[in-house]
């Protein structure tokens, strides 16, 4: 029996936990107020009198209709990873895992009830948004076959998904570790096709063209299963009127259904040979451990141990296993891929002008820093919100509050760490940027405008992980929660308040005002400045800009305030633990019964 006793109890576990019911209930609300916007641009623009004809109704309906369809899809793949991820790494986390293989309990049984158990969760999700599309079908403008390939490229999006996430947990002893790894394999699969497709578009010979010739059928697979790829489609044929054609829609549903049946099967044949080995090969990865250790650069400890611990120590590292560093290696070559193939394809056939030469290669090249960028706030954002609870989960975090170590030290060491942590993703982007110094150089005040958006969104999604991470209890909780939070904030405000006016043809202003919080948007502005009269028509962008990233300073200024005054409550530490933390322990004094002299 496939679905036996490991369902029921993750069904159970399910329906007691009340972020599901307030994820549920926040994505309704998100929704209907989608459905109130589309309809106030609509009587605002379309008809003073307040009705609208049967022609602007369906309008008004297919409006609606992408902007929910953009939403949902964008909601599950956020979401999902967070919620599947830790379906076996968890148990291997916690060891209960070793209970399962001890019943009669098969692998199938085991992998099939917990990927059957989350499907149901994510499908809860996509369910609640039913009602709300009904309330806008009835007003037409609507095809019947849109809606069915819709929901059943979702349907095989959020199965794809979900049970990559729990292939990928199989490998992972970690949850932590493992919902990084899906969101780096998912930012893989999106994002691989927007350097590969413009790539192989080049024809270049030598190292480039090698470097194509790798990249093409990783491309191309990932093209063909990317659902943000065919809803693109979908949303420009259906604003020029047309629609993308239905064997181009089930082709990529089949694509992505046989993609989830192979790593279905992956995962039950390895769920106990994989934990099995590891458990048993803890000698081998010791004497890795210390292979690799002794070529680690670790200067001496100092005054300051707490920051040496985050800065030096193998146990606060994010392991991102094969499968997360052969995805971030992948789009590194795709990377310096394209910017030494666009700078060789400009220097040999382009124009003679260097400033020309200068803005070629920067339009060709612009979408490489927003899109790096963003990833590296994002991971250091997921890192951050597992450096506390990670303390508490192996049961060292009352060992690290019991010393005199202050919140200030701990705070500040955990943000510095995190930051210093992800040192090693910026040489790809010092190749771009160099090679667009060769041709402008005076892109080096870009570069450091580049270095300020970036530090400073990472710096706040540190501050957001780790305010997470010491509020709540487990990994799990943590990283959905600092996922949740940057993607609404950095930019996922956008689908749900301004995506309506877009399709609606909204007022400009709002959209400009509404770009200040857009992270992708300010690392992008610096190279802005370099677009020919693009700045002197839209003088908003840099009013934006500095906003934009005042206000995150001052955000992440204010959160990491607020953790360091309120550690010793969050962490659990009395008044006289605080007051030992701050150095000012005193010896208890000598008990002296009554009517004793102290000296007996």
């Amino acid at each position: 029996m496939l679905l036996g006793p490991v369902f029921n109890a993750e069904m159970v576990a399910n329906g007691r936990r009340k972020r599901y019911f307030a994820l549920r209930v926040l994505f309704a609300s998100v929704l209907l107020m989608c459905l109130w916007l589309c309809y106030s641009e609509a009587i605002g623009y379309n008809n003073r009198t307040g009705r609208l004809s049967i022609e602007q109704a369906a309008n008004l309906a297919s409006s609606f209709f992408w902007t929910f369809a953009w939403l949902t899809m964008i909601a599950a793949l956020v979401v999902t990873p967070a919620i599947a991820a830790g379906a076996i790494a968890s148990e291997r986390e916690r060891r209960t895992i070793e209970y399962l293989f001890a019943t009669d309990l098969s692998n199938a049984e085991i992998v099939l009830s917990k990927l059957a158990g989350k499907l149901l969760l994510v499908g809860k999700l996509v369910l609640v948004a039913l009602p709300v599309l009904a309330i806008f079908r009835l007003l037409g403008g609507i095809p019947g076959n849109l809606l069915v390939m819709y929901f059943a490229s979702l349907a095989s999006t959020v199965t794809m998904l979900t049970v990559g996430a729990i292939c990928i947990s199989v490998w992972t002893p970690r949850a932590r570790d493992a919902i990084i790894r899906v969101y780096l394999v998912e930012a893989l699969v999106f994002v691989l096709p927007l350097f590969g497709l413009g790539l192989m578009g080049m024809g270049a010979g030598g190292t480039t063209g090698w470097l194509i010739g790798l990249l093409r059928y990783p491309v191309e697979y990932f093209s063909q299963i990317n659902p943000l790829v065919l809803l693109t489609e979908q949303t420009t044929m259906n604003v020029r009127g047309m629609q993308v054609g239905s064997l181009r829609v089930w082709q990529a549903i089949g694509l992505q259904t046989a993609t989830s049946l192979v790593l279905a099967i992956l995962a039950v044949a390895a769920v106990r040979r994989v934990h099995l080995r590891s458990v048993s090969g803890g000698e081998k990865e010791t004497r890795k451990t210390k292979w690799l250790s002794a070529l680690r650069y670790r200067p001496a400890l100092g005054e300051h141990p707490m920051l040496w611990k985050e800065l030096f120590a193998r146990s606060a590292a994010t392991k991102l296993g094969f499968l997360g560093r052969m995805s971030i290696a992948l789009l590194m070559i795709a990377m310096i891929a394209v910017a030494i193939g666009v700078y060789r394809s400009i220097r040999t056939t382009g124009p003679g002008s260097w400033d020309t030469q200068g803005e070629m290669y920067l339009m060709s090249t612009f979408i490489i820093t927003p899109v790096w960028g963003v990833g590296i706030a994002i991971l250091m954002g997921l890192r951050a919100a597992g450096l506390i609870t990670y303390e508490k989960e192996r049961d060292c975090w009352l060992s690290l509050i019991s010393t005199p170590l202050t919140g200030q030290d701990i705070i500040g060491a955990k943000t510095l760490g995190n930051l210093y942590a992800f040192r090693w993703m910026f040489p790809p982007l010092a190749v771009v940027w160099l090679l667009q110094t060769t041709l402008t150089p005076e892109y080096f005040f870009a570069i450091v405008l580049h270095l300020l958006a970036i530090g400073i969104s990472g710096l706040f999604a540190t501050a957001v992980g780790l305010s997470y991470s010491l509020s709540l209890s487990t990994s799990l909780k943590s990283i959905g929660a600092t996922m949740g939070t940057l993607f609404f904030v950095g930019g996922g405000y956008l689908f749900c308040c301004c995506l309506p006016m877009m399709f609606g043809s909204g007022d400009d202003e709002i959209i400009k005002i509404a770009m200040i919080p857009c992270v992708p948007f300010l690392q992008s502005v610096p190279s802005f400045f370099f677009f020919e009269d693009l700045i002197s028509h839209e003088p908003w962008m840099v009013a934006d800009y500095v906003l934009g990233l005042g206000a995150y300073s001052v955000a992440s200024l204010v959160i990491l305030s607020s953790l360091v005054t309120r550690f010793e409550h969050l962490a659990g530490r009395s008044d006289a633990t605080a007051s030992t933390a701050a150095g000012s322990f005193q010896p208890p004094k000598r008990f002296t019964p009554p009517n004793m002299d102290p000296a007996d």
